[in-house]
This record gives structure tokens, sequence and C-alpha cells, in this order.
């Protein structure tokens, strides 16, 4: 009768395990499915933080005419850089000309490996590398922006950034000098 009772008991667990997993991964989906909203270049600050519940880790402090934003959420960790504003106006080749707090970089890194079958990301329109150092693939589609981070199924980061367009009609193109601002 224990036997039988211990099984029981042992069933159970798993059972309630395997709900809680399924749970988790659907919470690390419903991120995924909150950063796709976003997109580069026309998103701000305010959009991200009331799309997702969040700490704030670490803030840089922009003086390189961008900053980044560090959030802590559940199951994962969200990487925001936003504008500091336009070109005139961090005087820096090192931004992008839009208005400050606008998004053009986010990475979202999950607290454990999760199935690219999880996901509805089309590999074959990626190109795919080996890094060698720590064993991660690394698939890029340059069109799209996106980078993903992982092993031979699985994912740990997705990144979006500026694709060869947008760093071409958005970045800054000269250098601002103090003496020539002032002079005027």
């Amino acid at each position: 009768m224990k036997r039988k009772q211990s099984v029981c008991l042992f069933l159970v667990f798993v059972w309630l395990n395997t709900l809680f997993l399924i749970g988790q991964v659907r919470k690390e989906n419903e991120l995924y499915t909150k950063l796709k909203k976003l997109k580069l270049f026309k998103s701000n600050r305010q959009d991200v933080e009331s799309l997702f519940k969040y700490t704030i880790r670490k803030e840089t402090d922009g003086s390189e005419g961008y900053k980044t934003v560090y959030y802590d959420l559940r199951g994962a960790k969200l990487t925001v850089d936003y504008s500091t504003g336009q070109c005139s106006e961090h005087r820096s080749k090192q931004g992008y000309d839009v208005s400050r707090d606008t998004v053009f970089g986010v990475s979202l890194s999950y607290r454990r490996l999760l199935k690219f079958s999880s996901f509805d990301f089309d590999l074959t329109r990626f190109e795919k590398y080996a890094e060698t150092d720590n064993n991660a693939i690394i698939y890029t589609n340059e069109e799209l922006g996106i980078e993903l981070i992982g092993g031979k199924d699985v994912i740990r980061r997705i990144e979006f950034s500026p694709t060869e367009i947008e760093e071409e009609r958005y970045r800054c193109k000269e250098s601002f000098s103090k003496a020539s601002t002032t002079q005027n």
C-alpha cells in the first residue's frame, strides 16, 4: 500500500512540475510576443516600460550619444539602447538622429535555454555561425536586424539591432564641435 502511495505522490509531483514548466515557457514566450511589438526608431522608453513588469538594474549616463537601460524581468533580462536626442543635441557621431528616448537596440536574454520550436523563427532565413569560445551558435538575419544566440536546438538570447538601411538613414553623420555651436 505504501508503495502505491509513493508512486502516486511521485506521479503527482512530476505532473505538477510539468505544469509549472509549461507555464514558465508560456511566460517566457509572452516576453518575446511583447518584444515584437517594439519597433526600432519608432518605439520609445514609455512604450517599453508599459509592456513589461520590470525592475531597473542599471542605467548608463548617456554621455556617448545613447544610454543603455538594463531591466530585470521575470524569467529574463532586457537590455534597451535609447537615443539621448538629435545628433546636434549630443554633438557626437555615436548616436542616431532621432528623438530622446527612442529605442534603437534591444536584447532579451532568457535565464534558461528555450527550444527554438517554441518560437516562430524561420531559421532558413538566417545565416548560422558557430562561436568556438563558448560553443554558442549564432543565427543572423541582417535584413531583419535580428540575431539569435543559443545552441543547436535552443535559444538563450534574441537581439534586435538596426538594419543597414536604418543605419544609413538614422546614424549621426558628422561630429559637432563645441566651438562651432557657440560662435553663432
